[in-house]
């Protein structure tokens, strides 16, 4: 951490750059980019537009970037889309989603990680579509969703709630798709309501919705060395957990065999974990504990 090149004051967002055996990370309190070697040797930097922070590393040397609607703290920042896409030479190419009216909070989850294409999959604040990023061209509309009167408008903002989003809450109203988790085969969206988490599941090729009960999934911890989600509330004696099956096998194969007993005494269905095939593409992992 630090104030020099190649360091840092806060990690906001990291992913591996493809292609190029490295991986970047956003710095939003100083404003800039910054690619590492996996060794951890910097490589070079960018200077952020707005009050950026989370980013998606498109094909042809383009990087696509969620600006956002807060008040700007940067007075001499002219950005005034929710998403731009730079070049490597911190260039912007493109801006998408003008905006007018600006907003105290940021809430919206932007940037999925990558489908298998290379494109990624983006949402925003007060817009209840989902898109698809993976050139400098427009973003493409690919999931459009309705949540009917709980749906937060530019309207609802006029007047007081302009100072305090947490009023749209008290009123039930929903403003931004949040978390989305974007699988081979789903998207999965973590909703919020009275501090309570709900779950959406959408197949991608069918649209097909199955919705989970409240705090059926909320929070993030540890269990037995398994970085797995676990809720501070669960739905009944039951959580779920959304993970990738090559992220599963390879955290499987990570494992110790004390840990490996620990968790097949202590998680109902385990040991059928344990014998996941690289090839498989479970969304949800389904557990329950004996003792929670």
């Amino acid at each position: 951490m630090g104030k020099g090149p190649g360091e840092y004051l806060m990690i906001r967002n990291m992913q591996i750059v493809p292609g190029k055996q490295s991986l970047m990370i956003s710095d939003p309190r100083q404003k800039k980019l910054i690619q590492y070697s996996y060794t951890g040797e910097m490589i070079r930097e960018w200077p952020l537009p707005g009050n950026a922070g989370r980013f998606a590393v498109l094909k042809d040397g383009l990087i696509a970037v969620h600006c956002g609607r807060m008040i700007n703290i940067y007075k001499n920042d002219t950005i005034k889309n929710d998403m731009v896409v730079m070049d490597w030479d911190g260039n912007i190419v493109s801006r998408n989603f003008p905006f007018d009216y600006q907003l105290q909070f940021e809430f919206s989850s932007a940037f999925t990680g990558p489908n298998a294409d290379g494109s990624y999959l983006y949402s925003r604040q007060l817009d209840y579509n989902i898109y698809r990023v993976k050139d400098s061209n427009p973003p493409e509309l690919f999931l459009k969703l309705d949540y009917g009167p709980a749906m937060a408008s530019q309207k609802d903002l006029e007047g007081p709630s302009m100072e305090n989003l947490a009023v749209l809450r008290k009123e039930g109203k929903i403003w931004a798709i949040d978390q989305v988790t974007n699988s081979f085969q789903h998207l999965a969206l973590a909703n919020y309501k009275d501090r309570k988490a709900s779950l959406l599941l959408i197949d991608k090729k069918s649209k097909n919705l199955m919705a989970f009960g409240t705090d059926s999934l909320s929070r993030l911890g540890n269990y037995f060395g398994l970085p797995i989600k676990i809720p501070y509330y669960s739905y009944k004696t039951y959580f779920l957990s959304l993970m990738d099956a090559i992220d599963v096998r390879q955290l499987i194969q990570s494992l110790t065999a004390d840990q490996k007993r620990t968790l097949t005494s202590k998680v109902k269905g385990f040991d059928r974990i344990l014998n996941i095939a690289e090839n498989d593409n479970p969304v949800l992992v389904y557990f329950k504990f004996r003792n929670f």
